[in-house]
């Protein structure tokens, strides 16, 4: 070989073609790369001419296509298995040996694990595909390979994510013509039809895929709060922050008892509709609302405290740089509109749950916070009342009206309510809002606003029904018992003088007038705010009803307030309303009572 190839080394490039096109061998150009490999191919030639014998290597070819690619591939090339035992029994070999394992339910090694062994990529490729959920990997240890192969491959679902994923919940998926129907509703300004809609179905406000706000209108992206503030629906802006923040609602949405989850995802959502951007000119909102000099959903959308009230759009402006420039706005109406952005200042006041600290008047901001960390040892302070929207001036007079001496024996005789009493009564003289968290509700109220009665009635609402219920049972029992004409007419003679008493709620005139409705409910077993007996937090509330006024009881539209109300008048009025027990645990009492002394120095 080595001397055929020494002699046909000085051949030239024209009788190096012609050579080999006689053993028709076709041959691309011949190039100093390629030379050689046209030197040994010929040298081949010209030693099979001679009778000499080449030692080769076996070659391996590819298993026939038509095998491969049927779904059930059983069996590789014929001359396969042969190659392999040779390069095994050869010891150690140069090649790589690429081997296919496959999923224990699809028992592919009937036909041994030997023809699952290949050496080429390509084949093993085709192999794998053959049978779903295989695999392969390359070696170069033929041992190696074998034990890969007699491994069964695990299966696609327990390799990725265990069991099958549930869906988030069973609520149905919306249509693009069912979204357009909500916008309509919102611009022929539909409210009741628009509330029922929404909370039939949480995927109206959060769209499941990414959990943002469901866009209402494609093209200018926008979301519910973007149409409302287009056609200045307060009263719906108000509906779907108070739906959004409603952990019912979301909880149905998510199918989740998770509430640091469901709190952290209203926050996101919450968020994503008080600053979002439109598609257009990255307006959020409240730019809009300015843009159209619409100031009653921007009052809505400034109480927020996640509100950023310095976002810019993406012509870099703010708020107060685009007031009415859509609409005809006189200077008064700008004015207005600017005032309503610069007197929007809140002033919290702060507590802590365990009383290890006084409550303190915090400094006035125009996004509250609802919770404040006051050194590292203590309590953390929560918000419980919040007055404002106001102006910087007037900020500073209410913290001045608060901490005032002359205010200090408010403070000291009330520890659970006494610094909300002065600043409620501080923010009725200067004719700012003022709402408190009341703990029976979980959430922030103002009592003289129907908003704020709205709450209390139908809180007060679910607590008659259950009485109701209860009542039912027990004069059923009495009826067995006692039912004698002398124990009736008694009672009716009793139930008789109640209601015409002088006191009774306030409304004599209103309440003869209405009925048999409200003459049953003066009948019934009173209910108070924490049971059938009334507590402090009873005097607390109904305080904060008077000071609000009672002529905003209407009879019709709160019949459970002005009832409850009448109970606590007539509730042992031999005894102080201050004087009436709390409702607080006895552990929470003795705390209270030890800083009494404490608190006097600190205010």
């Amino acid at each position: 070989m080595d001397e055929i190839l020494s002699r046909l080394e000085d051949i030239s490039d024209t009788d190096l073609r012609a050579e080999l096109q006689k053993y028709g061998v076709v041959i691309g150009p011949i190039l100093k790369s390629t030379r050689n490999l046209y030197l040994k191919k010929l040298t081949k030639f010209k030693a099979r001419e001679q009778g000499l014998v080449i030692e080769e290597a076996p070659v391996v070819t590819d298993p026939p296509e038509t095998d491969l690619e049927v779904a059930d591939f059983k069996k590789p090339a014929n001359n396969f298995k042969e190659s392999v035992t040779l390069a095994n029994s050869n010891g150690s070999s140069d090649k790589i040996y690429y081997a296919v394992s496959q999923p224990p339910k699809k028992s592919p090694y009937s036909n041994g694990l030997e023809n699952w062994i290949f050496t080429d990529q390509l084949s093993a490729c085709r192999a794998a595909k053959s049978v779903p959920g295989a695999r392969f990997k390359n070696f170069s240890s033929y041992a190696d390979a074998l034990e890969f192969a007699s491994t069964p491959a695990p299966l696609p679902n327990t390799l990725m994510r265990g069991d099958e994923p549930k869906p988030a919940n069973d609520l149905p998926s919306l249509r693009k013509q069912d979204l357009n129907k909500l916008r309509h509703l919102i611009e022929q300004d539909k409210y009741d039809e628009f509330e029922d809609t929404i909370r039939s179905n949480a995927k109206y406000l959060v769209n499941s895929a990414n959990d943002l706000p469901t866009i209402l209108k494609e093209g200018v992206r926008y979301n519910a709060l973007h149409v409302c503030a287009t056609h200045n629906r307060d009263a719906f802006a108000k509906l779907i922050i108070k739906l959004i923040k409603d952990k019912t609602l979301m909880k149905e949405m998510y199918s989740s008892s998770d509430d640091d989850l469901i709190t952290d995802k209203t926050d996101i959502l919450l968020h994503s509709y008080i600053n979002g951007c439109d598609g257009i000119r990255g307006d959020t909102p409240l730019h809009l609302s300015a843009r159209l000099n619409h100031w009653q959903i921007a009052k809505v959308i400034l109480q927020e405290p996640i509100l950023e009230r310095n976002r810019v759009n993406k012509e870099k402006e703010k708020v107060e740089d685009v007031i009415g420039d859509r609409v005809k706005t006189s200077r008064e109406d700008k004015e207005k509109f600017m005032k309503l952005l610069r007197d929007c200042y809140y002033v919290p006041i702060l507590r802590a749950e365990d009383f290890s600290s006084p409550p303190q008047i915090g400094e006035a901001v125009q996004t509250p916070p609802r919770t404040a960390k006051i050194g590292q040892n203590s309590s953390p302070l929560r918000v419980h009342a919040l007055a404002g929207p106001m102006s910087a001036e007037d900020a500073s007079n209410f913290k001045k009206i608060c901490t005032s001496p002359m205010k200090r024996a408010i403070r000291c005789r009330d520890l659970e309510k006494g610094m909300e009493k002065v600043g409620r009564s501080a923010a009725k003289d200067m004719k700012i809002g003022f709402s408190e968290y009341w703990e029976f509700l979980d959430d922030f109220a103002d009592f003289s606003t129907i908003e704020g009665l709205q709450k209390l009635e139908d809180f007060l609402s679910v607590k008659y029904d259950y009485a109701d219920d209860i009542g039912d049972i027990t004069k059923q029992l009495e009826s067995l018992i006692l039912n004698s004409p002398k124990s009736t007419k008694q009672a009716d003679e009793v139930n008789e003088e109640v209601f015409h008493d002088a006191q009774c709620c306030g409304m004599c005139n209103e309440c003869t007038v209405n009925g048999d409705s409200f003459i049953e409910d003066l009948e019934s077993e009173p209910v108070f705010l924490t049971g059938l007996n009334a507590t402090k937090l009873d005097a607390e509330v109904f305080q904060a009803v008077e000071e609000a006024g009672k002529d905003k009881i209407d009879l019709k539209t709160f019949p459970k307030v002005a009832l409850w109300r009448k109970n606590v008048l007539h509730h042992n009025q031999y005894e102080k309303m201050s004087d009436w027990s709390s409702p607080k645990p006895k552990s929470f009492q003795i705390r209270r009572t030890e800083l009494n002394p404490i608190f006097p120095d600190i205010y």
